[in-house]
């Protein structure tokens, strides 16, 4: 601040107060004097200036709350909601008065997701206010075990500003199914009449006659639609032979691979075994000879 002199004037002097960055605290009187020792007093009065207080409406957010003149106010709503009435920012003029319009925000919903009746549909939902579902708000699916989501490649959906999902139409759950299991060569698979196999179904096997099974008799449809046993394998087999009156058989069992044998003998010393002392099982499925017999030595019997 000083007092400055109009250059270029000889006959008369003009004096000229200038303040730059005025403060409230440079209110006062400021007196000057001219070389003729005549004085001249002026009264300044510096006030700051500021504009209203805003009134923000729901959702409306300010980045800031000065209201000092050149302040410089941006707006935006959350939840994602649109700006309307106004621009996105406002600056207050010396005036006191604020550059443009206050806007307002304007909520932006979407549907409710409604679940189908007896559906297997999981919806949880990450955002919501006050039980509104704004832009930005998130939804996540996912099935009851045994099913899996069809009609979208993404498990979630977005609400847009538009007022939408972002995937259309919403996923639905359809079972999990498995493959048709396949005859084992030499045997069969008892589906219980079914054509079409879901999470929890069960299957058995079984070998044609003259066959043994090597493998689970059983297999269940799991949840990742694959089968929990490979089918078994049939392979040829022998029966039990029979048992000896009067002796024993040196292992007992439903059935015999090709190559095992069997042995006997007899229970009592005054018998003796008559016939092949070891049965082998072959190829065919049969035994290599008859089961033999125990009699007494006398005995006609072969």
């Amino acid at each position: 601040m000083g007092w400055t002199t109009d250059p270029g004037r000889d006959a008369q002097l003009e004096y000229r107060l200038s303040i730059y960055h005025a403060r409230v605290s440079d209110t006062g009187s400021y007196t000057c004097k001219t070389p003729m020792n005549i004085s001249h007093t002026i009264d300044i009065i510096v006030k700051e200036v500021r504009c209203p207080n805003i009134a923000t409406s729901p959702g409306l957010i300010l980045s800031t709350n000065e209201t000092k003149m050149n302040t410089k106010v941006v707006f935006s709503c959350n939840n994602g909601n649109d700006l309307i009435g106004g621009p996105v920012e406002a600056v207050c003029y010396p005036s006191g008065s604020w550059s443009s319009p206050i806007p307002a925000c304007m909520n932006i919903t979407c549907p409710e997701i409604i679940e189908p009746n007896n559906s297997e549909l999981i919806v949880r939902m990450s955002g919501i206010v006050d039980n509104k579902i704004y832009s930005g708000t998130k939804a996540y699916f996912s099935c009851s075990p045994g099913f899996y989501l069809e009609g979208t490649l993404s498990s979630e959906a977005t609400c847009l500003r538009s007022g939408k999902w972002s995937i259309e139409p919403m996923p639905k759950c359809l079972p999990i199914s498995c493959s048709s299991p396949e005859n084992p060569e030499s045997g069969f698979v008892n589906t219980g009449g079914k054509k079409f196999f879901h999470t929890g179904d069960m299957v058995k096997f079984r070998c044609k006659s003259g066959y043994m099974m090597e493998g689970q008799p059983v297999s269940r449809c799991n949840e990742r639609g694959d089968w929990s046993n490979l089918a078994p394998t049939c392979v040829r087999a022998c029966t039990y032979p029979g048992s000896v009156i009067g002796g024993t058989i040196s292992d007992v069992k439903f059935y015999y691979k090709v190559g095992d044998t069997v042995s006997f003998k007899c229970s009592s010393e005054g018998l003796v075994l008559k016939g092949a002392k070891m049965l082998e099982c072959l190829g065919a499925g049969v035994w290599s000879s008859s089961v033999p017999n125990c009699s007494s030595p006398n005995s006609n019997k072969a």
